[in-house]
């Protein structure tokens, strides 16, 4: 499935050469362009786990230190707004025990045109395969494949519910997945997470570790 994506890329490079090439404008003012939209390229490519931080700092830390827009702190969660890529984003982070475990970033940009989502999720893809290299899973779960011959209209399906997109990464220390899709037709969901992988493996070890207990 890791090809799926590339092809993807390579079609609509394709497309877009073709219905745009008499509307390009310079190189210069394309490459101001691109180094304005990339001027704050550390708020995803940093070299700390997640945003500057690390995994298991404190709320207090995080409160002090994050420069994005607070909104709220809401059962321990804290909320904030920002703008990454140009895009607005809702950025969540959670606690357990007081310790930074799991970073949730949500695109809140409007999308007039649904097949737009595939394309920043094609940019996010770049993005953390600059940082984690490629991915080790792409899930394409297909609900209904009348579309699934016409990438063109991949953002259609997802937007109708009959498409679901996860990536996977790891790190030594971070687990990070990208997500596209609506579980309910119509809301489609453009996020990724980063989680603290030593927290999220203790956790599914101490679940299954319940789990053996309640066996017969």
């Amino acid at each position: 499935m890791i090809i799926i994506l590339r092809l993807y890329l390579i079609f609509m490079v394709m497309l877009s050469c073709l219905v745009f090439a008499p509307y390009l404008v310079p190189t210069s003012y394309a490459q101001a362009v691109e180094k304005l939209t990339y001027a704050n390229e550390n708020e995803i490519l940093d070299t700390a786990d997640v945003r500057g931080f690390i995994w298991g700092l404190p709320r207090s830390i995080i409160l002090a230190e994050e420069k994005a827009t607070f909104v709220e702190e809401e059962d321990g969660a804290l909320f904030y707004v920002d703008y990454i890529r140009g895009i607005k984003a809702s950025i969540t982070y959670e606690f357990e025990d007081d310790k930074l475990f799991r970073v949730r970033i949500f695109s809140e940009k409007d999308y007039p045109n649904p097949q737009d989502r595939m394309e920043d999720l094609v940019k996010m893809k770049r993005d953390l395969d600059k940082r984690f290299g490629e991915p080790e899973e792409e899930n394409f779960e297909w609900k209904k494949d009348t579309d699934k011959k016409f990438p063109e209209s991949w953002g259609w399906a997802v937007y109708r519910g009959e498409l679901l997109i996860t990536l996977k990464w790891q790190s030594a220390t971070t687990f990070v997945s990208a997500y596209l899709g609506a579980s309910k037709p119509y809301y489609p969901v453009l996020s990724v997470t980063y989680e603290d992988a030593k927290a999220k493996k203790a956790k599914m070890e101490r679940k299954a570790a319940e789990d053996i207990k309640i066996l017969p």
